[in-house]
């Protein structure tokens, strides 16, 4: 049975949920049970979650009894479902988001996704050049570039493409390459600058990148996927994916901050995903003393295999936006792609 909770009394708009039976009214919320469980109201009721006009949902085997009818009302704009039930969103489980399992409960706590086209940030048209110096020239601006290169070339000699960012002190150069290549045809592929896939430069003041270049703090990063992680308790924040950063300081104690779409990259070109954070982390490493921070992150290359603990490098790139969810990210990178690709067409 599918419960749905309000904060007032239903209004008449509630009829689309089909509402019958009597109400329940626990912890300050209006319970009522949806006539059906259908795709088409387990729309409704994520469109309802969304907008607010619903408090709670829970798709339950029975209405809880008094002692356990919190379970319906305990999360606010999620959709709470017990694991024998989950079948029945097979047909509309991606619109929905797993944030939690509560293994006590064998309840699955759902965030409804939002539309994804609708909050995913404007492009702006990429400028073609023809040379890898003014590709290198385009790294650190806000114009997105574009240029198109025989992949064999920038393996070769990455240092003339992406300049600092090609050295293993600083990195970026293997996201930026391995990204833009998912679209390659062939060894031919649209090389793109980090305003063209919707990232920036950021080494701002406390960064983890200012902290490793001024030689005072080292750092090692893996990267996993959340569920493999060998480090308890799980990072907070969303994403199916995490970063396990750990980060020893010689002889000072400085803050860190690892902002929101910070990129951690593979080391090797095209074999496994990078990574970025979905939610900030600030920490502070005393002298003499390691610390292990376990992040959760976003998959940049849906194309390839996930990470399984291989060793990544931090680097000073960042998402020049902060996605919802996983699928808006994909989506993003997808779309910017598909936008750059007047060098493929002549190519062809």
């Amino acid at each position: 049975m599918l419960l749905l909770g309000f904060l007032h009394e239903p209004s008449p708009e509630a009829a689309i949920f089909g509402l019958h039976g009597s109400r329940i009214t626990a912890y300050g919320v209006t319970l009522g049970q949806a006539g059906s469980v259908t795709p088409e109201a387990l729309e409704q009721v994520r469109r309802g979650l969304l907008t607010e006009q619903l408090r709670t949902a829970a798709l339950l085997r029975s209405v809880p009894d008094e002692q356990h009818i919190w379970i319906a009302t305990e999360w606010p704009t999620r959709l709470v479902v017990h694991s024998d039930l989950e079948h029945l969103l097979g047909p509309v489980l991606d619109s929905w988001e797993r944030t939690e399992f509560r293994e006590d409960l064998r309840l699955l706590i759902l965030t409804p996704r939002r539309e994804i086209e609708a909050e995913l940030p404007r492009i702006r048209p990429a400028v073609e050049v023809p040379t890898a110096r003014l590709f290198r020239e385009s790294l650190g601006g806000d114009r997105p570039v574009v240029t198109g290169t025989s992949l064999d070339p920038v393996l070769a000699k990455p240092e003339e493409w992406f300049g600092e960012l090609a050295l293993g002190s600083v990195g970026g150069a293997m996201a930026l390459l391995t990204t833009s290549a998912q679209d390659a045809h062939g060894r031919h592929i649209g090389l793109r600058n980090p305003a063209a896939l919707g990232w920036r430069l950021a080494e701002e003041a406390g960064s983890l990148q200012e902290a490793l270049r001024a030689g005072g703090v080292t750092a090692r990063c893996h990267g996993f996927m959340r569920a493999a992680l060998p480090t308890r308790p799980l990072p907070k924040g969303p994403g199916d994916y995490a970063v396990v950063l750990t980060l020893t300081c010689a002889d000072e104690d400085p803050e860190l901050v690892i902002p929101i779409g910070a990129v951690f990259e593979q080391a090797g070109y095209g074999e496994r995903q990078s990574l970025a954070t979905s939610s900030a982390t600030t920490t502070t490493v005393l002298p003499g003393r390691t610390v292990a921070i376990a992040m959760a992150a976003w998959c940049l290359n849906q194309p390839l295999a996930p990470p399984s603990g291989e060793e990544l490098r931090p680097t000073p790139l960042q998402l020049a936006w902060a996605p919802r969810s996983q699928d808006a990210l994909w989506r993003d990178i997808e779309r910017r792609l598909a936008g750059s690709r007047a060098w493929r067409d002549r190519s062809l």
